[in-house]
């Protein structure tokens, strides 16, 4: 018998009872009544309502050897050793109190009570609050029972009266003179503490099967052996692995003992997806036995899902709840888990006079070294636009702070969609497997879906900067002429395009403009038409100086009679000043990518001024 459990643990006392008869016979129930420390009587036999007639004493035949009962034997009053006489009812030699024969009876053939006349039974069944066994067979000599029970109150626990079921008969021991060992046991209000463990500075990545430590610490109660600890997650999308049978470590909490290995197993069982649930994988961890003050270490193998970028969150909560199925009611507690998403993905439209780019850019965002490969860019919703890579199709490290970029042309076929759908997809992997965290190298899919605009470029800017005087080099200053020339690329030929207006968007730390920064020109019609306009300009600083800045937008006349003018968003005003507002035009920007300045990225060397004036410049 155990000294120490926990409450709602199973509690197992081993019982080893005589029997003279010579026939094997079948026992319905063999039961200990339960008693606290402060006497109150916590379970007691069943009542005897079986319909059972009233009748009187029956006398047992030879070969029964079980003592006499009587009323005054079944009170509560102690019992010592001296007054214990034959009767054999534990592993101890505990003998049972034998009443005074009755003179009209042989010493040998006791009387026994039928149920009816024990004053000690209850009215309701109390079977759930004794330790007990159900239909066991007694055969000749001694034989030995398992009585279990189930307590849900914390506190000290002796052992009463034990009773033993045979057919119509129920024989009654009332106080057992037992020894102090086994007399009764402690019942505590101490829960096993369950938590988890990885390896330090690493992250549990979504998609990826990871593997984590499980500890199971016990204080004062105990575990036995084949009892299931169930695992499920309160957040769908985690799904746990199967262990057949895995090497857990024991160890001792009091540090007087060494570690020691034993075998534990995991069941995964899914609840099927119906229309209130998706799947939810439950883990039933078998557990071997557990003593007072020790902890177990075992590992759990589990994935959370990986979605697209787009409804995947960078960090994903995980809560797993822990059942104690051996414990009645079933004590739980849960841990969070946090799930990192591999990495970070995002893109960019690239623009070339008439060719498109896109540029996919994979960002490191884990302290776990990962390779991706086989990237690809699918458009979903136009077959006819082909993309090309422009990089090279090997193996790619993805290091945390770091980043890796792919490339590829876009051929758009006239009459295309105005918008592609576009989808990123790479496998990856770990760089390195560990045994305590990333515990498959297996390759899995990453995807990231977004969209882009398809534009065509309709006009390009190229321009370039000529000292004024002959002698052929800019200083800082000194007034140069600035040449801007406006390309058409395509024949768009319509009213709201004929006209065009630029404006000069630059930092006037590094260049002056002398005059008026913005003007309208007209571009006629044709593929590949020009207009040039030429400003003065100012390089107020020595160096290598990125080109003045230069915008393009449309520019419409508005008629004052136009109704429709007032009410279109994004139309700018205040093109000419001189106009009143009924006749004020309206400026468009373009799209993205329809405007292309060739000499955005190019850069002038200036001088420092040779004018003693101006040598501060």
């Amino acid at each position: 018998m155990k000294g120490i459990g926990s409450v709602g643990e199973c509690i197992h006392v081993k019982l080893k009872l005589f029997s003279a008869l010579e026939e094997e016979v079948t026992c319905g129930r063999i039961s200990f009544s339960i008693q606290t420390n402060d006497l109150k009587r916590v379970g007691s036999i069943r009542s005897s309502k079986r319909n059972r007639a009233m009748s009187p004493p029956v006398v047992v035949e030879n070969g029964l050897s079980s003592a006499a009962l009587s009323e005054e034997d079944l009170s509560d009053k102690p019992v010592t050793e001296d007054q214990a006489t034959d009767g054999e009812a534990s592993s101890e030699g505990v003998r049972v109190e034998q009443s005074r024969p009755l003179p009209s009876k042989p010493p040998l053939l006791p009387e026994v009570k039928s149920v009816e006349e024990l004053n000690v039974l209850t009215d309701g069944d109390d079977s759930d609050c004794c330790l007990q066994c159900f239909n066991v067979p007694l055969r000749y000599g001694v034989n030995e029972y398992n009585l279990t029970a189930q307590l849900s109150e914390p506190g000290n626990y002796c052992l009463r009266q034990l009773c033993v079921e045979i057919g119509r008969l129920d024989f009654v021991w009332p106080q057992l003179s037992l020894s102090r060992q086994s007399r009764g046991f402690a019942i505590v209000c101490d829960p096993p503490q369950i938590n988890w463990t990885h390896e330090k500075d690493l992250h549990l990545l979504s998609g990826l099967l990871q593997q984590v430590t499980l500890s199971v610490s016990v204080e004062s109660g105990s575990i036995a052996d084949g009892s299931v600890l169930e695992i499920s997650s309160k957040n769908h999308g985690l799904t746990f692995e199967p262990v057949q049978s895995g090497q857990a470590i024991v160890n001792c909490l009091m540090g007087k003992e060494e570690s020691k290995t034993a075998l534990y197993s995991i069941e995964v069982n899914m609840i099927p997806e119906g229309d209130d649930v998706t799947g939810i994988s439950f883990a039933m961890v078998t557990l071997p036995a557990l003593g007072p003050y020790a902890k177990i270490d075992f590992n759990l193998k589990l994935r959370a899902s990986l979605e697209k970028q787009s409804i995947q969150e960078e960090i994903t909560e995980h809560k797993l709840v822990f059942s104690c199925k051996w414990l009645s009611p079933v004590v739980t507690a849960e841990l969070s888990c946090s799930f990192h998403r591999p990495f970070s993905v995002r893109h960019a439209l690239l623009s070339s006079e008439k060719s498109r780019f896109v540029q996919v850019v994979v960002s490191g965002i884990n302290p776990i070294d990962l390779v991706i490969s086989a990237p690809q860019l699918v458009i979903t919703n136009c077959s006819s636009v082909k993309v090309t890579p422009m990089h090279s199709s090997v193996e790619y490290i993805i290091v945390n702070n770091q980043e890796v970029s792919f490339l590829w042309k876009v051929d758009c076929k006239k009459g295309s969609v105005s918008e592609l759908e576009c989808e990123f997809k790479t496998s990856f992997s770990p760089k390195e497997t560990t045994d305590s965290i990333l515990f498959s190298t297996e390759k899995r899919t990453y995807l990231y879906d977004f969209s882009v605009v398809n534009t065509q470029t309709l006009y390009t800017i190229s321009s370039r900067v000529e000292p004024a005087e002959d002698s052929g080099k800019l200083y800082a200053g000194s007034t140069c002429k600035w040449h801007v020339t406006f390309t058409r690329l395509l024949d768009e030929g319509t009213p709201d395009t004929s006209q065009l207006m630029y404006d000069v968007d630059s930092d006037t730390n590094t260049w002056a403009v002398n005059g008026r920064k913005n003007g309208v020109l007209s571009l006629p019609t044709g593929v590949m038409a020009t207009s040039d306009v030429v400003l003065s300009v100012i390089p107020q600083t020595g160096g290598n100086l990125a080109m003045p800045g230069i915008k393009l937008m449309k520019y419409v006349e508005k008629e004052a009679t136009s109704p429709q003018g007032k009410n279109i968003e994004g139309a700018g005003v205040n093109a000419s000043e001189s106009l009143s507002n009924q006749q004020s035009p309206l400026i468009f920007p373009f799209s993205c990518g329809q405007v292309y300045n060739k000499t955005a990225a190019v850069r002038v060397c200036v001088l420092p001024s040779n004018n003693p004036d101006l040598a501060w410049i």
